[in-house]
């Protein structure tokens, strides 16, 4: 399938969020087998877990990957690292911003929900919004490169139709970094839409003719320095001879 198809992003963003989903609704199997398997269960991981548990959302406290890893303490990052993966692939995932943060600029209140909350992403989130990103950011490049003209149905599909789907994804999931990756799509899109498709065929044709051009300035370069190179032997030959010639004289 060509990826320049409209329908294979689509498809690529709803068959990730397809697998988050499913993670979702099937987060209680992922959870107990993380607890069979004693995945993330060390005293460090309990410890972790206590810091919040009286809490209604309780991975606000110790489990930002960033803020609290043990640094000061490298015989325990293993243990953190383990119990943060075992706390990812689960249906409320980790926190973005830590608690500490969130209570200083006073959004605390606002993250302690366990359902719609912006603050949390699991690693199925996280799947879909890489997708998004890079997808975006490839579109928004382009667009700012003037190398993406709005013509078609088909280049609206591409752009604003797929950066619309990931704008609902983003809300229903409550999804922050994929409504990263849809504002940079319809970003994309809207500036498609104010570049001419002329201006995008003939700044095509001109890299073709610079790219071109550039081949021709390389050989041109080579055959110069292949000249250099023949020429500096040649001029060693004539003073090699001159130098037995003038040897023979004195003798």
């Amino acid at each position: 399938m060509n990826e320049d198809n409209p329908l294979f992003d689509s498809i690529k963003i709803v068959g990730a969020n397809y697998i988050r989903d499913y993670a979702y609704k099937n987060g209680n199997t992922i959870y107990d087998f993380m607890k069979q398997h004693a995945i993330g269960e060390s005293t460090y991981g309990q410890l972790m877990d206590a810091l919040g548990s009286h809490e209604a959302v309780h991975r606000l406290y110790g489990h930002q990957i960033i803020y609290d890893l043990p640094i000061d303490h490298p015989e325990h990052i293993w243990d953190f690292v383990e119990h943060e993966l075992s706390d990812l692939f689960t249906k409320q995932g980790l926190p973005i911003l830590p608690a500490e943060l969130l209570k200083h600029s006073g959004l605390l209140q606002y993250c302690k929900s366990l359902n719609v909350n912006w603050n949390f992403v699991n690693g199925f989130d996280l799947l879909t919004a890489t997708l998004a990103i890079y997808q975006g950011s490839k579109q928004l490049r382009a667009a700012l490169n003037q190398e993406l003209s709005i013509n078609s149905f088909s280049d609206l599909a591409r752009t604003i139709g797929v950066g619309s789907l990931e704008l609902a994804i983003a809300f229903s999931t409550a999804n922050p970094f994929l409504l990263i990756g849809a504002s940079l799509q319809l970003t994309a899109g809207f500036k498609g839409m104010m570049t001419s498709s002329s201006v995008v065929y003939f700044r095509r044709l001109h890299t073709g003719i610079r790219i071109e051009f550039q081949i021709h300035s390389i050989k041109v370069e080579a055959s110069l320095d292949e000249h250099k190179t023949q020429k500096s032997l040649v001029d060693m030959k004539v003073q090699s001879s001159l130098a037995k010639a003038k040897m023979k004289g004195n003798q």
